[in-house]
């Protein structure tokens, strides 16, 4: 009879899946505790790695490009539109109305999210 031997559960065993993504490549992340403080680990599968404190910066990060970006995409929507108009400009104002509500309607999106880009303010936590 085959003795069977009993392994130690390894540290992969101990990780559990997290509903965060992996800030640098979007991969899901995985959580476990480290410590005798319980501190948080998180690692993705192609190997990044965080504590609590640096996933933060990293979210936070991602979150002001993610606006910045974002407020880009409005402003050349804004841009082309406005060029299909002058290149309208002989085709009746019909054909140009949808063109000029997008264009106000960028121009709203765009103060609103500058807004909330200004009123944001940003977490500083220190590593423990």
């Amino acid at each position: 009879m085959k003795r069977r031997t009993h392994k130690p559960k390894t540290s992969v065993e101990n990780w559990t899946v997290s509903q965060v993504g992996c800030p640098d490549c979007a991969g899901v992340l995985k959580l476990t505790r480290d410590g005798r403080h319980g501190h948080h680990r998180y690692k993705c599968y192609v190997g990044h790695r965080f504590s609590t404190q640096s996933l933060l910066k990293a979210k936070e990060a991602q979150l002001e490009i993610a606006l910045w970006s974002t407020l880009v995409l409005l402003a050349h929507i804004e841009m082309v539109c406005s060029n299909l108009i002058r290149e309208r400009q002989s085709a009746r104002a019909s054909h140009t109305k949808p063109l000029q509500l997008r264009i106000r309607e960028a121009r709203v999106h765009e103060h609103k999210i500058r807004t909330v880009i200004e009123s944001t303010h940003v977490c500083h936590v220190e590593e423990a």
